[in-house]
């Protein structure tokens, strides 16, 4: 159902904005082509389709990680997100523990993709940069059960070894069907993309927008020089749903050297901690 509503969204907005970075952007038929692309270059290695076989996706905080995710959605297979901050052994561990088939990357991951990789001798390194263009980008009108596995999180292991969070297309639809009523999420929001692809934060963003018809605006907030940047960032891209730990938005407000005007910001949500202070 998942994959389905996706497709419905690129019907119809095919030439709208999905997703934009500070570097690039990507329409919603584009993300599908490459989303395609991907997802038939993962099933042309495999002899039919197993949906318990697992996708291990090293990225980073940006377009490619969501073209990596939809394909994996329409193989019908469980991705696993892996932030290449992490250090390697976890995301050995997390590759090893998912028992990951293949790794998705990209050219600016591949030389770590490789060394975790190389600790796993059954994993195929599926490098998106090198993808045919002669592959086809046509939808692959694959039928999945609503309890079909989606994804594997993986929790922050600060009490041991990370444990593995297993979703299925029907609840991922469910929660994010209630979110945009209570939150009133159109085609016309633009929202923020601040979490971690591994987190469960992310997976609301994502999937509201791009179920949805939005656009969203992944940044990380890491390499983010100053808090008066995102401000100019929120006002000149119109943001209309800033999302985020408690934490980042008090530093955000506490930090601003002036006023500023975001007469788009509708609305404000707040998630993953304490909201006093």
């Amino acid at each position: 159902m998942l994959v389905k509503r996706f497709e419905e969204q690129v019907s119809k907005f095919p030439d709208k904005i999905a997703v934009k970075t500070r570097n690039n952007h990507i329409t919603y038929a584009n993300l599908n082509h490459s989303a395609n692309q991907v997802a038939r270059t993962i099933l042309e290695q495999v002899n039919s389709i197993n949906k318990e076989v697992t996708v291990g996706l090293l990225f980073n905080h940006g377009t490619d990680m969501i073209v990596g995710m939809i394909g994996a959605l329409k193989t019908g297979m469980i991705y696993v997100p892996l932030d290449p901050s992490y250090p390697e052994e976890r995301l050995t561990y997390m590759l090893h523990h998912s028992e990951a088939t293949f790794l998705i990357t990209n050219n600016s991951n591949l030389g770590k993709a490789q060394r975790i990789a190389a600790q796993e001798k059954e994993i195929a390194i599926i490098n998106i940069d090198l993808i045919s263009k002669t592959v086809s980008d046509e939808n692959l009108h694959t039928e999945f059960s609503d309890g079909q596995k989606a994804y594997i999180l993986y929790t922050s292991g600060s009490t041991g070894n990370p444990k593995g969070v297993i979703q299925n297309h029907e609840n991922i639809w469910h929660f994010i069907r209630n979110y945009t009523h209570q939150m009133a999420i159109t085609s016309d929001d633009r929202l923020t993309l601040f979490s971690a692809f591994s987190h469960d934060a992310a997976v609301m963003d994502i999937y509201c927008g791009l179920l949805n018809g939005a656009t969203l605006y992944p940044l990380n907030i890491k390499t983010q020089e100053n808090m008066q940047g995102i401000a100019n960032w929120l006002k000149t891209e119109q943001i209309t749903v800033w999302h985020s730990v408690p934490t980042l938005y008090r530093y955000f407000i506490r930090t601003l050297q002036s006023e500023i005007s975001l007469p788009d910001l509708k609305l404000i949500v707040l998630g993953g901690g304490e909201c006093t202070g």
